[in-house]
């Protein structure tokens, strides 16, 4: 039996270690919580951080993996490719593809350097001098290697600039940060598939943020399709290919975050991996093609077959939050989804886990997935599932954050 090395053990995984283990894969999983979500669903569990390329090297080793993959993580992608050139494995990414996609200084570098739009922004490695540069408040401030949104603040003036630079600088294994300008719009996620170096845009969907105090803009939702206009598809289509070409990239999934006003279309950042929060099951739903067995496939370094319909009817996937507290269970879910106002639910934690307070996408304590046949069924659907779901702490107490959906 083939063995492979699973880096995540979060509820996206699951449905990987599913697909592994139906292909006949002997499943290590490496997760650092010793009670993941995917934890039943692997062979092995061994409790490592994913970001420690040279303990999951030995673990390879000591397991004589035949090849590692991952889903959705940012930068696992990084140990993957690190683990696969030193033993030889197959991969889509080159180490160093992965350390530059990886990073947000390089990328933004890449993407100024072939004219690819997007926010005006600067490197900082210290809180030295002036931060502005130039610049307009508000001003967006990001770790330049952090998983998800962790880190992620806006600043309104001088003084939370500082505050936030200095934090995310700490977060940064790199010790690097991006500040950029903050920029109105329509956010849009675009899933693509990269086979033959071009670029197949699978589903466009409008992501939904809300305000949380002063600095936090919290991912709630995504609403499928996005409402763009045709001028803007055209220019997502231009920016694919030049991303394709600035990096290289071929056989990978391509996550891309864009800003739309108009026509005008501004790259937030992109990721060679398939989105978070079950974005997979989504895209099967809406499009029927699998991503998570095509990217299986081009781990081992098969080409897949690009087969994917239009997106028909209206899809929302929403995240749910709660108050930092010791998660202990859901409910209402099961009898929302016999009636059918929702088509499923995912839960991200394990009875015990203490749920972060940063209300990063490390913090969402589940999703729903909606579909109807109108965008306003859709909205009607969500606010009844929003009623009678709740979230509950071990000690029985309700901490759902349904402000969220106000």
């Amino acid at each position: 039996m083939k063995r492979i090395i699973v880096l995540g053990g979060g509820a996206d995984q699951v449905d990987l270690l599913r697909e592994l283990k139906k292909r006949g894969y002997y499943t290590v999983l490496v997760d650092y919580y010793p009670n993941p979500v995917a934890r039943p669903h692997c062979d092995v569990h061994v409790q490592e951080s994913t970001l420690d390329r040279e303990a999951v090297l030995r673990l390879a080793k000591e397991y004589h993996a035949d090849n590692i993959i991952t889903a959705c993580i940012d930068q696992a992608l990084l140990t993957v490719a690190y683990v696969a050139e030193q033993l030889g494995f197959p991969r889509q990414l080159s180490y160093q593809q992965a350390l530059n996609m990886t990073s947000k200084v390089y990328m933004k570098k890449v993407m100024t350097e072939h004219g690819i739009p997007t926010p005006k922004y600067r490197r900082v490695d210290s809180c030295d001098g002036s931060l502005v540069d130039g610049m307009q408040f508000p001003l967006m401030v990001k770790p330049s290697d952090s998983n998800g949104s962790f880190g992620v603040r806006r600043a309104n003036n001088e003084s939370e600039l500082r505050t936030f630079t200095k934090a995310a600088l700490a977060i940064s294994r790199s010790h690097l940060a991006v500040i950029e300008e903050f920029r109105s719009g329509i956010e849009v996620g675009v899933d693509c598939y990269i086979s033959n170096k071009k670029a197949r845009v699978l589903m466009m969907g409008q992501v939904n943020k809300k305000p949380v105090g002063d600095s936090v803009l919290l991912i709630f939702q995504t609403l499928i399709p996005a409402a763009i206009s045709d001028g803007a598809k055209s220019g997502i289509a231009e920016i694919l290919d030049a991303i394709v070409r600035a990096f290289d990239l071929d056989n990978t999934p391509l996550l891309l975050q864009v800003l739309v006003n108009g026509d005008e279309v501004s790259v937030i950042e992109f990721a060679p991996r398939i989105g978070g929060a079950s974005k997979h099951r989504t895209i099967h739903l809406a499009t029927g093609f699998n991503i998570l067995s095509a990217n299986i496939d081009a781990a081992f370094g098969k080409v897949p077959d690009v087969e994917a319909f239009p997106v028909k009817g209206y899809y929302s996937r929403n995240h749910i939050y709660a108050l930092p507290k010791v998660y202990g269970w859901c409910s209402g879910y099961e009898e929302l989804k016999q009636d059918g106002t929702i088509v499923e639910f995912i839960i991200n934690k394990t009875r015990g886990m203490r749920i972060p307070y940063d209300l990063a996408s490390r913090s969402r304590v589940a999703n729903f997935l909606v579909k109807a046949e109108s965008r306003e069924l859709v909205m009607c659907k969500i606010r009844r599932a929003v009623d009678r779901l709740e979230v509950y702490d071990v000690e029985g107490r309700p901490i759902m954050r349904k402000d969220v959906f106000d």
